[in-house]
């Protein structure tokens, strides 16, 4: 199960980490992203954790992603494909 970032959420577009649950059994996993739903764009492969930091994003588009565990035995069904738009996140002082 994928969960960060939320679906239909909005993020600073450089440095986005990827986050899902391990899937039982699961020993690697391959992430795909892209700005069309599904998702082709096989962005790594052969992750052993359950996170991948993504940078280079353009800021006002909006992305897909999804992830598909593997094992000896073979690829699991893919999970949920998740989406968020990329946004410019001001986090300076405001001069009035």
């Amino acid at each position: 199960t994928v969960h960060q970032p939320p679906s239909n959420s909005f993020v600073n577009g450089d440095g986005i980490v990827l986050q899902w649950f391990g899937s039982t059994g699961a020993q690697l996993y391959d992430v795909y992203l892209g700005t069309t739903n599904p998702p082709i764009d096989l962005i790594a492969q052969d992750i052993t954790g359950n996170s991948y930091t993504v940078n280079g994003l353009t800021n006002g588009d909006t992305y897909y992603w999804y992830v598909v565990a593997k094992n000896a035995a073979g690829l699991s069904p893919n999970c949920a494909i998740q989406n968020f738009t990329t946004a410019h996140i001001w986090t300076g002082a405001v001069n009035s």
